[in-house]
């Protein structure tokens, strides 16, 4: 193949890559590929894709193959760290775009990225500060406005981001800050933004996400004004509409084989594992299960710090054969893994942990789902503190049920294989109790709500430092969170979330049946 032929193929691809058509796309970038396996263009364009399709870590793979062949190309860099920010990597996205600007200053794209990168980071004056040079190196460029909105509804800010969103509507509407204000804010009756995405469900073409997602904020908006049944009927809809579907028995699969291997004879063989440091907190549990309001409660200490929802955990159980979602347990690569190779991973972890921390003594990484990674966490930290946040069942599985979760989260498209999940989730929460029963605190969303005062100094006990009186003010605290609870946390408690499953009873028979016991634990059978 000629070199102008390679240039035809390429250009045909980023056509049908521009229409949508990614699988016609992906063949004529393998093709130049299979010509000139060195070739930057297609590995970048390849990469692109592989984002496209939340496929992160092949993304990465490709795009680090492109820098290879062009370290001094921006693009490359910037393709980069927009893939690392969705996949959770920020610091590590910081630092791609950083360079990126670097080699290329005018670059408003890369700065947007970056702006985003440095607010998931905690660092939200820089992200500020960002998209003030985007508007002096382009005025115009659109948009900066719609990030400056969720920039201020990351921070908790729901009444400045509302406004922002608004003004965002209303010179160059879209359906990011039409949704913006659904969410950023509760609903009211009267809200213009309801009629205007009743009528865009109703009247435009919408591809599947942009329609799932308008119907999820529609559906907290109805929940918000008490049209209860239209609420449930939305979230059901933009469910079913993505089809999304979880391997249920290759998940329960997994549970029992962690069980089985993480036993206390593994953990007394190695008692000389990991790193004796008692910075890091586990904040663990079902989303919507109160992890983000305990993480504001501690991160209002002036000696703790509260990093969000790390991925890195996660990614090292899988590094050491605990993947998920993924192969089977690698059960031999977990029985001969090193005291040194878990020292090692120990620190990598306490280092990303730290990054943002300051002189901190406690720093927590509140990603929910880590209640699955406990084994590793206690082989690499065994003197961490791990809070078990727990709500009643049905509440917490409606309410993620009528959130629009990432597809990482696909066991919550269906009631009757989230309830199952649920269970799952607790039995080795269980597990984890029985093994660790010191290092554990289980703390009670409802508990909290009723007496906030003795829950947070319980909480704070726990964790071995003195008593400070702002940890009752979290709403106060200054600092990004990355949840569907963004707007919540800058709200005093409130106690209108216990027992809210029950506005749903009638539409909840596959979830009752998916949860089992724990639906009568929950109330049940009071209905």
């Amino acid at each position: 193949m000629q070199v102008g032929e390679v240039s035809t193929l390429l250009h045909r691809g980023m056509e049908y890559h521009r229409a949508g058509r990614l699988e016609e796309a992906h063949k004529c970038y393998s093709r130049v590929l299979a010509v000139d396996p060195t070739h930057a263009d297609a590995l970048n364009l390849l990469g692109t894709i592989a984002g496209e399709r939340n496929r992160f870590a092949k993304a990465v793979e490709l795009f680090d193959q492109a820098i290879r062949r062009k370290p001094r190309e921006p693009v490359y860099r910037n393709n980069l760290g927009n893939t690392l920010i969705k996949a959770k990597e920020f610091d590590l996205a910081v630092e791609q775009l950083e360079e990126a600007v670097r080699l290329r200053p005018d670059y408003a794209d890369a700065w947007c990225n970056l702006a985003i990168a440095y607010s998931a980071c905690g660092e939200i004056e820089e992200a500020r500060q960002t998209l003030q040079k985007v508007r002096a190196i382009d005025p115009k460029n659109k948009r900066v406005p719609l990030l400056l909105a969720q920039l201020e509804a990351r921070s908790g800010m729901s009444d400045r981001a509302v406004d922002y969103f608004r003004q965002v509507f209303a010179s160059r509407p879209s359906l990011a800050a039409l949704q913006g204000i659904l969410i950023s804010q509760k609903a009211t009756p009267d809200m213009p933004e309801i009629a205007e995405a009743e009528t865009i469900l109703r009247e435009s073409e919408l591809g599947v996400q942009q329609r799932s997602t308008l119907l999820h904020a529609l559906a907290k908006a109805y929940d918000d004004i008490g049209r209860h049944e239209e609420a449930f009927e939305q979230a059901v809809i933009g469910k079913r509409l993505e089809g999304i579907t979880f391997d249920l028995d290759r998940h329960l699969e997994w549970v029992a084989k962690t069980r089985s291997v993480f036993d206390g004879q593994f953990f007394r063989d190695r008692a000389d594992f990991g790193n004796p440091s008692e910075v890091p907190v586990f904040i663990v549990g079902m989303p919507r299960s109160g992890t983000t309001l305990v993480e504001q409660i501690i991160a209002s200490h002036p000696r703790a710090h509260g990093a969000g929802e790390l991925p890195h955990l996660k990614r090292i159980a899988g590094a050491v054969g605990a993947k998920l979602p993924g192969p089977m347990m690698d059960e031999q690569a977990l029985r001969t893994l090193s005291r040194f190779r878990a020292a090692e991973l120990a620190d990598l972890y306490l280092l990303r942990l730290t990054k943002n921390s300051g002189d901190t003594a406690r720093a927590c990484d509140k990603a929910p789902l880590n209640g699955l990674h406990l084994g590793v966490a206690a082989l690499l930290f065994p003197r961490a503190k791990i809070l078990y946040c727990r709500r009643n069942a049905i509440d917490t599985c409606v309410s993620i049920f009528m959130q629009k979760f990432a597809s990482v989260h696909s066991y919550s498209y269906d009631l009757k294989t989230l309830g199952r999940y649920y269970g799952s989730f607790a039995e080795l929460m269980d597990h984890w109790l029985q093994l660790f029963p010191d290092s554990i605190r289980e703390v009670k969303y409802e508990d909290t709500v009723a007496d906030l005062e003795k829950q947070a100094r319980g909480i704070i006990d726990f964790l071995g430092l003195e008593w400070e009186d702002a940890c009752l003010q979290f709403q106060k605290t200054d600092r990004p969170v990355m949840t569907a609870s963004k707007w919540q946390v800058r709200q005093p408690v409130y106690t209108s979330s216990v027992q809210k499953w029950r506005r749903y009873g009638k539409h909840l028979k596959p979830l009752i049946d998916g949860l089992g016991r724990h639906a009568t634990e929950a109330g049940y059978e009071k209905l």
